[in-house]
C-alpha cells in the first residue's frame, strides 16, 4: 500500500530520503561513495575521459536537492576567457542544470537544483497535477502577442509627422 503524501506527517517524512536514494544508486553502480555530512553524499565515478566527483546536497528546509558533478578538469588562467564562452554556448542549449567554471580554482562543474516537495502548496509535488485550462484559439493567442509587443503604445503616443 502506498501512502499519499498527504498521510504522512512531518514526523513520518524521513528529510534524509533523496541522500539515500542517491546512496542506493551510486551503489548500484559500483561507484564508491560515503556521507559527509548531514544530507551530503559524495561518489567517485570513472568516465571515459575523466574520473567524476559527484556531490548531493539536501536542503530539507527548503525540500531542495543539488546535484553537483566535478569532472577532474582544472583549466589554466590563460584559458579560462575561451572556456566561459564555451560552456555559456553548452548552457545555451541546456533545459535543466548548467555548467559553470569557479573563478578562484577554475574547476569546471555541473550543477542541478530541484525542489522535491512541497510543503504548503509550494513548489513541485509528486501528487496528480491540476488539468490546464483549454488553449485559446489561434487568433485569440495572435492578437495577444501583437497587443503585447505594442503595450507602450497607449502611454506614448506616435508624434504626427510633419505635413510637407
Amino acid at each position: 500500500m502506498n501512502l499519499s503524501e498527504e498521510e504522512l506527517s512531518d514526523e513520518e517524512r524521513d528529510d534524509g530520503a533523496p541522500i539515500e536514494v542517491l546512496e542506493q544508486y551510486f551503489e548500484a553502480r559500483g561507484w564508491a561513495c560515503e556521507r559527509t555530512g548531514e544530507g551530503e553524499i559524495v561518489a567517485s565515478a570513472t568516465g571515459s575521459w575523466a574520473q567524476y566527483e559527484l556531490r548531493g546536497v539536501w536542503r530539507p528546509e527548503d525540500q531542495v536537492l543539488q546535484f553537483l558533478a566535478f569532472p577532474d578538469i582544472k583549466v589554466a588562467a590563460e584559458k579560462r576567457s575561451t572556456i566561459f564562452e564555451a560552456l555559456s554556448l553548452i548552457n545555451e542549449q541546456l533545459w535543466l542544470g548548467h555548467f559553470e567554471m569557479w573563478s578562484g580554482s577554475g574547476l569546471v562543474v555541473f550543477r542541478h537544483s530541484t525542489i522535491l516537495d512541497a510543503r504548503g502548496g509550494e513548489g513541485l509535488s509528486s501528487s496528480r497535477p491540476k488539468p490546464l485550462p483549454r488553449p485559446r484559439s489561434r487568433s485569440a493567442n495572435a492578437s495577444i502577442r501583437f497587443s503585447s509587443l505594442s503595450c507602450g503604445a497607449a502611454s506614448h503616443p506616435a508624434k504626427p509627422s510633419p505635413r510637407r
